[in-house]
């Protein structure tokens, strides 16, 4: 997180709307900020994609692998 902060992905993924959530079960339970609304879009690092609990079938629920999701600065 820090290392995403200084770097200024945070400060660009808030600019644009989106939202930092802490990693754990919580979009498929509707849990933190509840689950996803009409046209709103999730980037997850899960190992599945449920989208029938995740949101409603007219969200957008994309699946990527920590490194994606992190930068793959290497």
């Amino acid at each position: 997180m820090l290392a995403a902060i200084t770097a200024g992905y945070i400060e660009t993924f808030l600019e644009s709307g989106g939202i930092i959530l802490p990693p754990g079960c919580g979009a498929c339970l509707g849990l933190h900020q509840g689950v996803l609304g009409d046209g709103e879009s999730c980037f997850s690092t899960a190992n599945r994609n449920f989208k029938v609990v995740w949101a409603v079938p007219e969200a957008f629920v994309y699946l990527g692998s920590p490194a994606t999701a992190g930068g793959n600065r290497h």
